[in-house]
């Protein structure tokens, strides 16, 4: 039997969610559909309640389902001082799923609260603001509403507008057509 335990959830650098499971192993939990349905991902209630279901574990299965492993150690992480003006925004965007992410730094584990369909992500090592995750992006429209999705961005991280809007724009010019030279100048002129 490979059926693991989800023992707890991470965030990797891209902002996809990753199970780790009872045995010591991780593995991707998507939402991605219409190919992989799992909305429960999204929210933080959602994670909290898949805590203790079981999930097949490829590594196990690929072993011959030997006995399960103990959990392996987390790696020691080096720690980086960083001052507000030097924290990078970054984002993200998964074009299969229509999911925007945002976050300050690097992606990390943390609870969501929604708002207007929109994740607002808080670090669970100290409960400060991280990132944002806008799911349904294109589908929602969000991408004709730059200007007010861009002021909750920037409001919710506490970072400056046109950072976010930077950030925005770099995923903008490789995934999605909307985000025009004209629309990026009249989003410069406005004010937040």
């Amino acid at each position: 039997m490979t059926d693991r335990k989800i023992t707890g959830f991470h965030l990797d650098k891209h902002g996809q969610w990753i199970a780790e499971l009872a045995c010591g192993h991780e593995q991707y939990v998507r939402h991605a559909p219409p190919y992989i349905n799992r909305y429960w991902v999204t929210t933080s209630a959602g994670r909290r309640n898949a805590l203790g279901r079981a999930l097949t574990c490829r590594k196990c299965l690929a072993m011959g389902d030997s006995l399960p492993m103990q959990p392996q150690s987390p790696p020691k992480a080096s720690v980086t001082t960083m001052t507000r003006s030097q924290t990078r925004v970054l984002a993200f965007y998964d074009k299969r799923a229509d999911v925007l992410h945002v976050c300050r730094g690097k992606p990390q584990p943390g609870r969501s609260d929604e708002h207007e369909g929109i994740l607002f992500r808080y670090a669970v090592a100290d409960g400060k603001p991280c990132g944002v995750t806008v799911i349904g992006f294109l589908q929602d429209g969000w991408d004709h509403k730059t200007r007010r999705l861009i002021h909750l961005i920037s409001a919710h991280l506490k970072e400056p507008a046109d950072k976010v809007e930077r950030a925005i724009q770099k995923v903008a010019e490789q995934y999605y057509q909307a985000y025009t030279p004209a629309s990026a100048h009249a989003m410069r002129r406005a004010k937040y």
